[in-house]
């Protein structure tokens, strides 16, 4: 899979063979960016389910200031961190974490890290998404953005107290979710 756009456009993005990764599209990371487009010069980021680091890396290459990838499976963190490697993108700017997001979320919020983005898409089928989204409010940043990306059709379990629902884009057999904090909304 190649990156669409930025300072990178058109590098490509390894996985292991066998990897059960599965990345977005192509046209569902393009249109994704776009609408994000506003949020991402200088933005934090966290990767919260990287699988290949797509989402991450695209962000880096459209000018994210920093985006850390949190993956569990360790042939895919190892291959990603050799395509940011390859990529020339040093750990200040994008570091993987090989890890599971119900330990790694945590020690980031007590570590006082916040983000501007955190991109969400666990495996479907794991059934992670209520507790990847509380880990994630802790996280985000004032201003941030939660986007979850989900099959289509499937109803995501209710938000945290603190986050609503802005938006919801299809696109294919899949839907983002956007998520921010209630009181920034109003």
């Amino acid at each position: 899979m190649r990156i669409i756009s930025g300072s990178l456009k058109g590098r490509q993005l390894q996985l292991p063979k066998g990897s059960e990764a599965r990345p977005t599209s192509d046209r569902a990371r393009e249109a994704l960016f776009n609408i994000l487009q506003p949020r991402i010069l200088g933005a934090q980021v966290l990767d919260l389910f990287a699988g290949s680091g797509a989402l991450g890396v695209e962000a880096l290459s459209r000018g994210a200031a920093r985006c850390l990838f949190v993956e569990l499976d360790k042939a895919n963190a190892r291959a990603l961190r050799e395509s940011l490697a390859r990529f020339d993108i040093q750990k200040e700017r994008g570091m993987v974490i090989n890890g599971d997001f119900r330990r790694v979320a945590p020690q980031l919020a007590r570590e006082g890290e916040r983000f501007d983005l955190i991109l969400l898409d666990p495996p479907y089928e794991a059934g992670y998404y209520s507790e990847a989204m509380t880990v994630s409010c802790r996280l985000l940043a004032p201003q941030g953005c939660i986007v979850v990306e989900h099959q289509r059709g499937y109803k995501l379990p209710e938000a945290p107290d603190n986050l609503t629902m802005t938006d919801q884009r299809q696109y294919g057999k899949n839907t983002m979710s956007f998520y921010h904090v209630k009181e920034n909304m109003e």
